[in-house]
Formats: C-alpha cells, structure tokens, sequence
C-alpha cells in the first residue's frame, strides 16, 4: 500500500467506524474495494487492525475479508459478463486490450488466481471485469478466485495477528519515508520508460513490442 493511504485511512473516522463494525466491516469494505472503483489497500489495513487487536479472532476477520471479497466481486464479473469489453476498452489502449485478451484466453485459472494475491494498487476489478467479458464460468469464479482470496487474508490475518503492533507502529513512524521513496520510484519509472521509448523510436520500433497475432494481422 502506498505511504499516502496510509497517512489517509489513519487519520480517517469512517475507518474507525469500520473497525467497530469487526468482520461485518471487513464484508461491507469488500464490496466497496471490489468493485469498478476500487479502494487499494484499504481491506489489507482494516484486516491488520482487526486482527491486531484481538488475536484470537482473526480466523473470523480472514473470513469476513474473503466473504466481502468474493461477494462484492461479483457483480463485477456479471457486469463483465454483459458488458465488461466495452467498459474495459474505454480505459486501456486497444493494442494492450487484445494481448490482455490473449492471455486471458490462455490463462483463464491465473486470470483469477494471481492479481489477487499481489500487493496494492493491482487493478484487481479490471481482472475480474475481464475474467467476464471472456466467459469465465461462474463456477471457476467462486473456486478460483475464492481460493486467491482465502490464500490472501488467512496469510496476512495470522501474520497480524502475530506482527500487527510492530507493523501498524513501523508505518506509522516511517510513513513520510515511504511517500519520499515511493515518489523516487515513480520518477525512476517515468525516466526508465522515456529512455526506452527513445531507444526504440531511434530504432523505428514502436514503444510496446506487438503480439503474434497482431503481426500477423498486418502482414495479411
């Protein structure tokens, strides 16, 4: 999760009121953060608190982070589904839009499996969005991405509930830290990715490398 979440959901009440809510909480967040506006990082912290707190629960708050997850994604995969492409090419670039495509056709299982489990801010709704816009069966959708989930919050829900004072205190205490090396990274990305593009303008080559199928397609 990026330093300036951090700094945001500590100093925020409606997080507070949330934390009084315990695992019904953690059920309400997931629908809100897997939805098509998604809120990063913010059920990875809630779950930290809660199970912090009170350790003995944290098998109850994994579980209500799972319950939240997997039922508040839902709709979005029915809304991919129905229409989940044309959503989908309103906001990512049609040549990266067909690879996605590509790979999804290919990888129907890590579609569901591995957004999930990487750390904040992976778009994991657009994932879903597009694991229903391919046809994903609704029955891989509970299974696969339910698993990813499970996998997810009973890690980090025993890990807080063993480490989550010296977590939530280290970032805390080093937060304007992270902002600084978090803006450091952003900056060496932005000039990595200007060297590469000049790199392969100079080499008349385009920015993104294309598909098999999409030189294929202009060959013909």
């Amino acid at each position: 999760m990026s330093s300036a979440l951090l700094l945001f959901y500590f100093q925020s009440r409606w997080l507070q009121w949330l934390v009084r809510l315990g695992p019904f909480g953690l059920i309400g967040l997931g629908f809100l953060d897997n939805s098509v506006v998604p809120l990063p990082g913010s059920m990875d912290l809630l779950l930290i608190i809660l199970a912090a707190h009170r350790h003995e629960w944290w098998p109850i708050y994994a579980a209500g982070a799972v319950i939240g997850a997997v039922g508040g994604g839902y709709p979005t995969f029915r809304l991919g589904r129905k229409g989940g492409k044309e959503i989908l090419e309103k906001r990512i670039p049609k040549k990266r839009l067909k690879r996605v495509y590509r790979w999804m056709e290919e990888h129907s299982f890590l579609t569901l499996f591995i957004p999930p489990l990487l750390p904040p801010p992976t778009p994991v709704s657009y994932f879903i969005l597009g694991a229903g816009a391919m046809g994903v069966s609704r029955k891989k959708y509970f299974l696969v991405y339910g698993a990813a989930r499970a996998l997810r919050y009973g890690l980090l829900g025993f890990f807080a509930a063993r480490y989550g004072h010296q977590i939530i205190h280290w970032a805390r205490k080093n937060s304007p830290y992270m902002l600084y090396a978090l803006l450091g990274l952003l900056v060496a990305a932005g000039v990595a990715a200007g060297v590469w593009a000049v790199y392969r303008k100079r080499k008349g080559e385009p920015f993104m490398p294309k598909g098999r199928g999409e030189a294929g397609a202009e060959a013909a």
